[in-house]
């Protein structure tokens, strides 16, 4: 199987359908009560229409202004006649999105973003997009990655980074980019940022990790970079690393820091990073007692901006049990064999690219 997609049962994601199943549990023996103890939930998260979303057409000077942005937002230069040609098949899915077929009638997709976003003064770069496909017919839960450094063509903007589509307009945006560029259909969004995670781990008190010294050095530079614009000396912060396999315990802009390392190992190791982070979450959240938990969910709540409205959440809850039963894939996107690397811009062959993905996603139980 190729290393781009991967089949499992069980592992973190089971273990957040579990969790929700328990809420969805209680909520149901509160009955009318449980509604009203839903409507609170829902109207504490930040839903915001995709209609009120605003276009962000000056993100860039903000956010170099912060000290906040990295290179991929800008516009990428494309010099010699061998990039043209590469990315002509990107610029031709812009023309091209109309012709795509419809989904499937079985099928969610619901996209879910990590912005590096640190304050509100603009929407950030997507520094993670995964696009969570329910498909009723195979009975599988899909869970494709796109990598931020994929080349897109935006309307309106050209050719440009993958994850900054969501610095000019958001969620809306960015699963605009999504859908015209690869052909799929995406029914909603949800967008936490990196200053929110942050926030979680240290009203957790912090977590134990096992990282090794090549892993700190790369956080560390994370580090500098996310506390100096704040004006924060970086210094007390930095890590060392074990050769022993001990657990560090981490602060959240260590954790953070740490789940974004991409310098050291394959990006499968990034994605590990990550999910060992948010499992430690997961693990810490269920030692503790139901008092500390709802203190907790009562402050994460609003750190979410989503475009969900209460009818498709309550539908999303009724399918958790079902939920439980499918089976859970991973794909990622460029697959392999199928792109071009460019100075670190990862162009994919999009017509192979975009059969490929549909033909998972959208596949039948025949």
């Amino acid at each position: 199987m190729s290393s781009t997609r991967r089949k499992h049962r069980g592992g973190g994601p089971v273990v957040v359908l579990a969790v929700i199943g328990i809420i969805l549990v209680i909520l149901a023996a509160l009955g009318a009560t449980g509604y009203v103890v839903f409507r609170y939930i829902h109207q504490k998260t930040n839903y915001v229409p995709d209609h009120e979303v605003a276009i962000d057409y000056n993100f860039r000077e903000k956010a170099l202004e912060q000290g906040a942005m990295e290179s991929e937002a800008e516009e990428i230069p494309l010099e010699s006649r061998e990039e043209y040609e590469l990315i002509a098949a990107i610029d031709s899915m812009a023309e091209n999105a109309d012709a795509m077929p419809d989904a499937a009638e079985d099928t969610y997709n619901l996209l879910l973003i990590g912005s590096d976003r640190r304050d509100n003064s603009w929407y950030g770069n997507s520094d993670a997009m995964i696009l969570v496909t329910i498909n009723d017919s195979t009975r599988t839960v899909y869970l494709t990655s796109f990598m931020r450094d994929l080349y897109a063509y935006m309307e309106g903007y050209g050719v440009q980074k993958l994850n900054s589509a969501h610095a000019y307009g958001a969620g809306v945006k960015l699963v605009e980019t999504l859908s015209a560029n690869y052909g799929v259909k995406i029914d909603n969004y949800a967008t936490a940022d990196f200053s929110s995670m942050e926030q979680i781990i240290d009203i957790l008190g912090g977590l134990d990790l096992e990282i090794n010294p090549s892993e700190a050095k790369f956080a560390n530079e994370h580090i500098y970079w996310i506390a100096s614009p704040r004006g924060q000396d970086p210094t007390p912060f930095y890590l060392t690393g074990t050769t022993d396999g001990s657990l560090t315990h981490v602060n959240g802009l260590q954790a953070v820091s740490y789940s974004r390392v991409r310098k050291t190992g394959s990006d499968y190791e990034r994605t590990s990073r990550q999910r060992e982070v948010l499992l430690a979450i997961i693990q810490k959240a269920r030692s503790m007692d139901i008092g500390t938990i709802t203190a907790l969910i009562d402050r994460f709540l609003p750190m979410i901006t989503h475009n969900l409205d209460e009818g498709r959440v309550l539908w999303l809850l009724s399918r958790i049990p079902s939920l439980l039963g499918y089976s859970i894939e991973e794909v990622r996107v460029p697959f392999d064999n199928y792109y071009n690397s460019i100075n670190e811009i990862l162009v994919p062959v999009m017509p192979y690219t975009i059969d490929h993905l549909r033909s998972i996603i959208y596949a039948t139980g025949e």
